[in-house]
């Protein structure tokens, strides 16, 4: 996936990350799914001053969704797998996360854990490098790699041992320093 802005759009994304990493309630599918279809899609009509904003801001970047978000005049705008505010107008960008205080949702990374499962249903055996068990796999778990991480290493160690419990580890390369690098290179 390419920036789509500047850096700052980085932290975004890690963010996301991150707090799906420190033990925030990833959303199941059904709370993406209920997520998503309680947000109403913006009319065309309504998503022109956006659309507008976004290639002002960036004249490669292409808008995936524009969605209500349950702020009034706040538009939930995916780009390029990085979720972003605007209001309704287009004059002003907003780069956080919305939590529902109610519910202790935060209803940003449900609407990436949604964009997420998309990227991944179109991930195939062509992207990956797998290393399965001898007899069918009873489970499946993909791994974003970089050769230079240490912790990628240790579990690459231990790959036959999840092998032996009946498990596949598909690994999709991920060059931590970006491309291009020396772990880009390598990979």
């Amino acid at each position: 996936m390419q920036p789509i802005f500047t850096s700052m759009f980085i932290a975004m994304a890690l963010t996301g990350l991150v707090s799906a990493a420190d033990g925030a309630n990833p959303p199941t599918s059904g709370a993406a799914t209920q997520a998503a279809a309680t947000r109403a899609a913006v009319t065309r009509a309504g998503e022109a001053p956006i659309r507008a904003a976004v290639k002002r801001l960036n004249a490669t970047a292409t808008v995936d969704s524009i969605r209500t978000t349950p702020i009034p005049g706040i538009q939930e705008v995916s780009v390029g797998g990085q979720i972003l505010y605007f209001t309704a107008d287009g004059k002003h960008l907003i780069q956080g996360t919305i939590l529902d205080t109610t519910s202790r949702r935060n209803l940003t990374e449900a609407a990436l854990g949604a964009a997420r499962a998309v990227e991944m249903k179109k991930v195939t055996a062509q992207d990956v490098i797998s290393f399965a068990p001898a007899n069918k796999a009873k489970h499946v778990v993909r791994v974003f790699t970089d050769v230079d991480c240490g912790y990628c290493r240790k579990l690459h160690s231990e790959v036959k041992q999840y092998n032996a419990l009946g498990i596949e580890i598909q690994y999709l390369a991920f060059p931590r320093a970006g491309v291009p690098s020396e772990s880009s290179r390598k990979l």
